[in-house]
């Protein structure tokens, strides 16, 4: 569709509300299908007169009467769906008029707004747990091989460069721990992640942890995790290192090994193996299956959920794929034929398994609007994942692509690092900087 936006303050919503109905839009002025002004929408020789605070959903609401919607969120925007939920709520809102707003005014399909509150439910412990507390993040940006659904700036594992990086790290950390003594803040949540760390030989993967317990005291640390994610990358002193930790991912993204070829990843038949080995020694198990990949049926998904919940990982996190900018993937022709029966069917299936949806949060370029789901069962939640996803915790990120979160008086701030990891490597300054401004304001919340 051709569609001329006038309202420009609210123009990128207006665009996202035209994305969920119709598949290729044109963004012009000239010959437009459609015209959105500030209080109106012209569509041919029709014009519908626009409600204020209104205007998205009844546009929705509209295009509804031409076309179905490709999404069940209605108008609610954004990666992080339960921040509206959390707000109303701060705003003394009770259960049944939030769900009555989402339903009237946000549109959203009743098994989203059941997907919301159960998240909620099984979340609200950490998010209003625990606010005076940092969690750090380590961004380890290397993997043994790129997927080709991955858009991260990530890296073939180099030797060198790996250790050059790491040596960049340490320094980091030796300044993180100076702030942390002189702020007297405490680090109570630490997270590596990629990339692929475990695509680090183990002595070197082995220093970096070894650094992180000379500032941090593991009796501080209620939740340390490694995203070890591809166990091809596993030797016996890898397994040996991720036995001291609290919780890892292992990640087989489907067990359709046909599938697994096609995005360039390799599968390990030691999944279940090794996931019994962690879990049996007391290491929480994350494992990630991705609902939409090119050649996988709803049956085929399905299959490898079930076997992954015959494994019995304490968490599991349906993704669903994103066509993102960068990807091998982006130019693919991917149909979106049978994503929501996925995501549908992977819910009931979990949730018949003892799993809870704990953290949620949604991407641009989903195939079928959809959303990414994290489950645990047995009290297993991840700290950190919600403490990043919904923003009431502040986040201190070392490392390339990586980002601080500082929460003050004035609101949330987030510092990005250089994303590119060689320049992050150079520019050592910019996040000695970074790292200093962080601590800078004593008016933490």
């Amino acid at each position: 569709m051709r569609v001329s936006i006038l309202d420009f303050n609210n123009h990128l919503k207006f665009q996202t509300i035209f994305d969920s109905f119709f598949e290729h839009n044109i963004w012009t002025d000239e010959a437009p299908d459609f015209i959105v002004d500030f209080n109106e929408l012209i569509h041919g020789d029709r014009i519908i007169r626009l409600t204020p605070g209104r205007e998205l959903a009844e546009i929705y609401e509209y295009l509804e009467t031409l076309t179905p919607s490709q999404t069940e969120w209605g108008t609610l925007l954004g990666v992080r769906p339960l921040k509206l939920v959390h707000s109303l709520i701060d705003q003394g809102w009770e259960t049944e008029a939030i769900k009555q707003h989402l339903a009237r005014n946000i549109l959203l399909q009743p098994q989203k707004i059941e997907l919301l509150f159960e998240t909620l439910k099984h979340q609200q412990a950490i998010y209003r747990s625990d606010r005076d507390k940092l969690s750090l993040f380590l961004s380890i940006p290397f993997c043994p091989s790129i997927c080709s659904y991955c858009n991260f700036h990530t890296k073939p594992y180099q030797k060198r460069l790996a250790r050059d990086y790491v040596t960049v790290l340490l320094q980091g950390l030796k300044q993180l721990g100076d702030h942390l003594r002189a702020d007297e803040r405490v680090v109570d949540v630490v997270y590596l992640g990629g990339g692929t760390p475990t695509a680090l030989p183990p002595e070197l993967l082995g220093e970096l942890i070894s650094a992180i317990d000379t500032i941090i005291p593991r009796s501080e640390v209620k939740e340390f995790t490694i995203e070890a994610g591809r166990i091809d990358t596993f030797s016996d002193r890898h397994i040996e290192i991720l036995e001291t930790v609290d919780r890892i991912c292992i990640n087989p993204q489907t067990f359709n090994e046909r599938v697994l070829q096609g995005v360039n990843r390799a599968h390990i038949h030691q999944t279940g193996e090794l996931i019994r080995h962690f879990e049996d020694r007391g290491v929480i198990v994350n494992s990630d299956l991705i609902a939409g990949l090119p050649g996988e049926s709803v049956a085929s998904f399905l299959d490898s959920l079930d076997r992954l919940i015959d494994l019995r990982p304490s968490n599991i996190t349906v993704h669903n794929l994103s066509q993102k900018r960068g990807s091998a993937l982006r130019d693919q022709p991917l149909s979106e034929s049978g994503v929501r029966a996925m995501l549908r069917g992977g819910y009931q299936a979990l949730r018949a398994a003892g799993y809870h949806p704990y953290y949620l949060y949604r991407q641009k370029n989903m195939l079928s609007h959809g959303e990414n789901v994290g489950y645990e069962r047995d009290t297993t939640a991840c700290i950190y994942n919600i403490r990043m996803m919904e923003d009431a915790h502040e986040i201190i990120s070392l490392g390339s692509n990586a980002v601080s979160k500082r929460i003050d008086k004035t609101g949330l701030r987030r510092i990005q690092s250089i994303k590119e990891t060689t320049l992050f490597m150079v520019e050592t300054q910019r996040w000695q900087e970074d790292l200093a401004s962080f601590f800078q304001s004593k008016e933490a919340k």
